[in-house]
């Protein structure tokens, strides 16, 4: 790690947030939520998980430098993009294969088919930049696709988990369960209710490159699979969800500048 980023892991771990953890362990904490199986009847065997409690005592770090601009919402990958992912994670996804339980026989197989359908669903459905900063400088193992792969919107995700599950069962494997299940209800996307949280995780990801997995700000994807139906959060959560994702957010603006100074310069 270079000198920037072991700065970088040193200032976030001691922000008044939570502990850092190093992230061949946090991603087990960190979980998938294509481990749920909300809302549809018995669940096939998925991966082994320990999904941090939601944080409510999330705050945001004092300083006493200058405000930063907020940051844009991060657009969709390019083709470029997409492809400079899959050859950089590629050894990433035999991990990804025994993290959903392929048998060994299948896991070369299931790797090499894994990673054509994420080369392919990357660049047709429209995945988000923001994806590509999560994994693009993490290592390449089974908890950094658990924690990044949260950062596709509910309907990427349900393609994705459509794909990866006829991969996995050609392979051996059992049925992988959608994260995105069940009829939406009247209420609004994460996305929208989190654009500023989203945005900022973006551009937190690209300018650290780290590897630190910090619960107090991750733990919102949890609550969000928590509560989301069909891909919608259910307007009596809205609320709720919409000050988890600010909380959050403040905490990030604050850090950026000790962790980030590039950012803090507006370069």
């Amino acid at each position: 790690m270079s000198t920037r980023l072991a700065l970088a892991s040193v200032l976030l771990c001691s922000l008044p947030l939570v502990a850092c953890k190093s992230e061949s362990n946090a991603g087990k904490a960190a979980g998938t939520s294509a481990a749920t199986g909300k809302g549809s009847g018995s669940a096939a065997p998925q991966p082994d998980r320990d999904v941090p409690p939601p944080r409510a005592d999330v705050a945001p770090a004092t300083s006493d430098a200058p405000a930063i601009p907020p940051a844009s919402p991060p657009g969709i990958a390019t083709e470029k993009d997409c492809d400079e992912i899959v050859a950089y994670f590629g050894a990433g996804f035999f991990e990804v294969a025994d993290l959903y339980k392929v048998p060994d026989a299948g896991r070369v197989q299931a790797q090499a088919a894994l990673l054509e359908a994420f080369g392919s669903g990357c660049k047709t459905d429209q995945w988000p930049v923001a994806l590509i900063d999560c994994m693009g400088k993490q290592p390449t193992e089974k908890f950094t696709y658990q924690r990044c792969i949260e950062r596709l919107p509910a309907a990427q995700r349900l393609l994705w988990d459509t794909k990866l599950s006829a991969v996995v069962e050609a392979a051996g494997g059992p049925k992988v369960t959608p994260a995105v299940t069940g009829t939406p209800p009247a209420g609004k996307a994460f996305e929208e209710i989190c654009r500023g949280f989203v945005a900022e995780m973006a551009r937190l990801d690209r300018c650290t490159a780290a590897g630190a997995y910090i619960p107090a700000l991750e733990s919102v994807y949890a609550e969000r699979r928590a509560v989301e139906v069909g891909g919608v959060i259910p307007e009596e959560h809205v609320g709720r969800i919409g000050a988890s994702c600010a909380k959050r957010e403040a905490a990030i603006l604050k850090m950026l500048p000790q962790v980030c100074p590039d950012v803090a310069r507006g370069e």
